[in-house]
């Protein structure tokens, strides 16, 4: 799980300059919001952290962790269920590709737990 979060955001709180996170995937437009909001309103910042955490726990690291799909799939299948980018569930050979059926069962969760990424 760290190398899907390596770049916290609490590490702005610390001293960091800027974030990056695989988060980008689901909304790079939500993510841009979510450190512009470190800015103004740091305890709102890592309320929110909290959250994409779970997101990353619940729904992604076990795609990784125990179907063995690759990070560039995830990062792919996060802008599916996102659906900022029509970038379509394929991945070339080797990758296996996420079926795109996963993203639509599992959205609505995602929609629920992390709002401000739709």
């Amino acid at each position: 799980m760290k190398s899907l979060i390596a770049n916290e955001i609490t590490g702005i709180s610390k001293g960091a300059n800027g974030t990056y996170s695989n988060i980008a995937c689901l909304n790079p437009f939500a993510a841009q919001n979510w450190y512009e909001t470190t800015k103004i309103d740091m305890k709102a910042a890592l309320e929110l952290e909290k959250r994409i955490k779970l997101f990353m726990r619940r729904f992604i690291l076990p795609l990784i962790t125990k179907e063995k799909y690759s990070n560039p799939a995830c990062d792919r299948f996060m802008a599916i269920i996102g659906g900022w980018a029509d970038v379509g569930p394929f991945m070339r050979w080797p990758y296996r590709s996420i079926p795109m059926e996963l993203a639509y069962k599992i959205r609505p969760n995602v929609e629920k737990l992390i709002p401000e990424f739709f």
